[in-house]
């Protein structure tokens, strides 16, 4: 790629920037900063800050139950608007390109995380939905160690916090999950819940989220009621060892029994809570006046995440001439040309954050990404070894810097087949998201792949055959790269 450094990257932006136009010139932001999460805020230092104090002491409740080590939470940014009417032309947007009515929402991009949210609202639904997707970001790093069942459980668990004066309460029992499991659909036996696809709980089955908060909550406050401990360890051998041997070690009954406890749990109505006090003292902070480029950079992230493609470039276009010497103007410019797919924008960016030293694995990814599509003869499936090299070197960096993306891996070891002489990273990359995702197969493909650089063909070709056994999840894309590598071995 060509060094585009000292190419004024604004003329790029506004030679393709909308007519999309960004005002919030009404409100002196400001930037409230905590070791967890930082806040962007219109409102003033003192609600900040009583709001701020509010969401650390939730972060402590759930660090009760979803221990974590937070030093390896992707950055929270949280934007924090006055009203709804502030909040709009932020609200995440459709497919077909229309602004959804959402009361607050939360995005994940792997390197950092979002929330957008109004303070001042009429509706207490806007608190429950941040609370609830602040337990998918305190999760994140643990996302491949929970069921999804526990991972929407345990956020609509929490959402429900309760917070006046030092007294926290969480676990209130949620009216409308209840009235339809009770009313309209009714439990699903254990054995069929625990097998429903990701996309089918998501897209199909209607009792998947009640469900899961149902059963989160009979875990917690049941008769049974596990410890942190005793929860965890019934997650993990769950996955380890299957759901009888789990459900009869944790819980001391097999599957057709749990299925009668949680029907009469359903049946009494009556749902403990959890309470506590806590010491706001603890809660430590600086806040002052948000620079400018801060702002744009956040807004930037925030409508991008939301699918506001138009606004974020927007934001961008600006940012690009408030800070054009800070590595994170081109890592999020980058983010934005991959996504309105412009590539000599991308190229510019790349080029520039790269130099600068990036230590966003998402700039990383986008690299490879790019000299991928650059390289790739889709007609005979072939890539340059050259090019491959660089490839798998790139999504290395990114793995290095976010360890906790399964796609990096997946696609990292699907680029490495294409690479005669591995390295001694590349074993070691292998073996970190081993241990990080147990029980994909990919890795045990990616074994194989270093067995067969090495010239140990029959050590490769049991691998192959060990991928696919029951104790491994392989999906389509890990299937097929088995068949090519049968064949070309």
């Amino acid at each position: 790629m060509r060094n585009f450094f000292t190419v004024s990257f604004t003329l790029l932006l506004v030679a393709g920037c909308s007519s999309n136009q960004v005002n919030y010139n009404d409100y002196s932001w400001s930037k409230l900063n905590t070791p967890r999460f930082t806040v962007f805020s219109q409102l003033d230092e003192q609600d900040t800050f009583e709001w701020a104090q509010d969401f650390d002491i939730f972060i402590t409740v759930i660090q009760q139950v979803i221990q974590v080590d937070e030093s390896r939470l992707p950055p929270l940014d949280i934007v924090l608007f006055n009203s709804e009417r502030d909040f709009a032309p932020y609200r995440t947007r459709s497919e077909s390109g229309v602004n959804e009515n959402v009361l607050a929402f939360f995005s994940n991009q792997g390197s950092w995380s979002i929330i957008g949210v109004p303070a001042n609202i009429r509706r207490d639904d806007a608190q429950r939905v941040t609370y609830h997707e602040a337990v998918h970001w305190y999760s994140s790093s643990l996302i491949s160690l929970y069921p999804l069942w526990f991972a929407e459980g345990i956020a609509e668990v929490f959402s429900t916090l309760e917070i006046d004066g030092n007294t926290v309460k969480w676990g209130t029992g949620i009216p409308r999950h209840v009235a339809y499991l009770r009313f309209i659909e009714g439990l699903q036996p254990l054995e069929t819940f625990f097998n429903v696809s990701a996309e089918n709980a998501l897209n199909i089955v209607d009792t998947y989220y009640p469900q899961s908060w149902f059963l989160v909550h009979y875990l917690l406050f049941g008769d049974n009621q596990l410890s942190p401990d005793a929860l965890n360890n019934l997650l993990t051998e769950i996955q380890t060892t299957g759901l009888n041997a789990a459900v009869e070690n944790a819980l001391g009954m097999d599957i057709q029994s749990m299925d009668v406890e949680l029907q009469d749990y359903l049946d009494n109505g009556t749902y403990r809570v959890a309470q506590a006090t806590l010491e706001r003292s603890d809660f430590t902070s600086n806040i002052g006046p948000s620079t400018d480029a801060e702002l744009e950079l956040v807004l930037a992230k925030l409508a991008l995440s939301g699918s506001n493609t138009e606004r974020a470039h927007a934001h961008a276009t600006i940012l690009a001439s408030l800070a054009p010497n800070e590595v994170s103007t081109y890592d999020i410019i980058a983010f934005i040309a991959a996504v309105m797919d412009d590539k000599p924008t991308l190229e510019v960016a790349l080029n520039n954050a790269l130099a600068l030293n990036s230590v966003d694995s998402k700039t990383y990814q986008i690299q490879a990404e790019f000299i991928f599509e650059e390289n790739f003869n889709e007609s005979d499936n072939y890539l340059d070894e050259d090019a491959a090299r660089q490839i798998v070197d790139l999504y290395s960096k990114s793995i290095t810097l976010l360890p906790y993306e399964l796609d990096n891996y997946k696609n990292l070891i699907r680029i490495l087949s294409q690479v005669e002489n591995t390295s001694v990273l590349d074993q070691q990359i292998i073996e970190i998201g081993s241990v990080i995702f147990p029980n994909e197969g990919i890795f045990v493909l990616g074994r194989a792949i270093i067995e067969h650089s090495k010239g140990n063909n029959e050590s490769a070709l049991d691998l192959l055959n060990q991928a696919i056994s029951e104790i491994y999840k392989t999906d389509s894309s890990d299937r097929n790269l088995r068949r090519y590598l049968l064949s070309v071995w």
